[in-house]
């Protein structure tokens, strides 16, 4: 009875209907335990499934909590070094990837590739997760070279294993055309999910869900390119997909949506944007439980819509509900919250309501020193941000600071274009010239107009506004 209850569970799970598959694994487990003896492998496989369901929900804490369960029981029911010990250590670290602490996924990844080289299943094809994992770990610390290492190994370890037409190989595809993207290999990325969607077309039904995400990386491959036809395409294709073999609400759906949204964006259709970003909320609202990092992310990305559409009112009403959340956050994502308070400064000062905007972007400043001490570009930023609002309200003794700070920190940075220090030094010049400081000005108002022939010598109505 208690087989069936997982094997219903793993359906309901499949279905993206986690209320429920949790459900029936919790049935598996109160006849287990009146059952069976406290060590038993069974046992360890229904705590092995509630993980894997609570980590989908996105409640980390618990899925730990069961995984660890699953390692108590197997390391005292198995030999040290068995298959399975490296399972339970590899969803564990599985768990702590999706909650940021990268470090202890590490170590934990590490303790399964140990029980790996002892138990000799050098090929073992369950290892390649192992190797998955490992990537994304790196993926998400931005060391896309060990990424791709790793995720290479994976390919390689399912390639002896499983042949080159298995579904997994086409998961490692899709790993390596992800990372790939991120490396501005544009090319071998649309190649590897190309690898991925022709096995994937011939080795599973029709409208399996897997098909759907092959389509999502490779629109968002082209979306990255600035070929956002092809991209829309693909990501319809998706959806179509979706719509067809997955419940209304699945969260797989909501990230289609999300990624169309974003596409419209780009292309400047708003409206439709707004549209697909709206129809992401309503699935992650109606989730069970509801993921407030998804939702955090969803309102911003509606603020943004809103702030391209002129419409600054709405746009900072979705901004703090991002916000809100964002400060909720445990760890804090420090970066989101920086860029949330300077974005939402900015919404004000295009309402003209300027004190609000200088009190959103004190706060960033506050973090940025806090805990991005080496990202002077970061604090750069919010420094312009408040240069540019003092000047608007002519309080041009606080903007002169604040000008300088930009400008030092900008002439130290070689990403930093010609064409945005000519701004810079033009915005200082003006302020010389009101104090009548006209030497000083002439010498702004001269290094600007030889930075912007540098960069854009066609550029007449700003090289005018200077002559002026």
């Amino acid at each position: 009875m208690a087989s069936i209850y997982n094997n219903i569970g793993s359906v309901y799970n499949s279905l993206g209907e986690y209320t429920k598959a949790l459900a029936h694994y919790q049935k598996a487990i109160e006849i287990q335990e009146k059952t069976l003896l406290s060590t038993h492998i069974d046992l360890s496989t229904s705590y092995s499934n509630i993980g894997i369901t609570y980590n989908a929900m996105g409640d980390h804490e618990k899925a730990l909590e069961s995984h660890k369960k699953f390692l108590e029981i197997r390391t005292k029911s198995l030999p040290s070094h068995h298959p399975d010990i490296d399972l339970s250590y590899n969803n564990i670290g599985s768990v702590e990837i999706d909650m940021g602490h990268y470090t202890k996924a590490l170590w934990y990844l590490e303790k399964a590739l140990e029980v790996r080289d002892n138990c000799d299943a050098g090929d073992h094809v369950g290892f390649a997760n192992v190797y998955d994992n490992i990537g994304r770990v790196y993926q998400s610390m931005d060391d896309k070279l060990k990424a791709q290492s790793n995720f290479q190994t994976a390919l390689e370890i399912r390639k002896h294993s499983l042949g080159e037409n298995h579904p997994d190989i086409a998961n490692s595809y899709n790993n390596l055309g992800t990372i790939y993207n991120l490396m501005e290999e544009k090319q071998k990325a649309i190649e590897y999910c190309e690898k991925a969607l022709v096995i994937q077309k011939q080795s599973l039904s029709e409208n399996h869900p897997s098909l759907a995400n092959t389509y999502n990386n490779i629109g968002l491959i082209y979306h990255s390119m600035k070929d956002n036809t092809k991209a829309l395409s693909f990501c319809q294709l998706a959806l179509a997909l979706q719509l067809k073999s997955l419940p209304e609400g699945h969260p797989s759906i909501a990230t289609t949506y999300n990624n169309i949204g974003l596409i419209h964006n780009s292309m400047k259709d708003y409206p439709p944007a707004l549209s697909m970003y709206e129809k992401v909320l309503s699935i992650q609202q109606n989730a069970m439980p509801v993921k407030e990092q998804s939702l955090g992310i969803t309102y911003y990305n509606i603020g943004s819509t809103y702030s391209l559409m002129g419409n600054c009112a709405q746009a900072i009403r979705f901004f703090e509900r991002a916000l809100t959340i964002q400060q909720k956050a445990s760890p804090p994502n420090y970066k989101d919250l920086v860029n949330t308070y300077n974005i939402i400064g900015r919404m004000y000062n295009e309402m003209n309501d300027y004190e609000k905007a200088i009190s959103f972007y004190e706060r960033s400043i506050t973090i940025c020193k806090d805990h991005f001490a080496n990202d002077e570009q970061l604090l750069a930023t919010t420094y312009h941000n408040i240069a540019l609002t003092y000047h608007a309200t002519n309080d041009l003794l606080k903007a002169l600071p604040f000008y300088q700070q930009t400008l030092s920190i900008c002439m130290k940075n070689p990403s930093v274009t010609d064409l945005s220090l000519a701004h810079i030094y033009s915005s200082m010049g003006t302020i010389y010239d009101s104090k009548e400081d006209y030497e000083q000005a002439i010498s702004y108002y001269q290094k600007s107009i030889e930075l912007e022939e540098n960069e854009n010598p066609k550029n007449d109505l700003f090289l005018s506004t200077i002559y002026s």
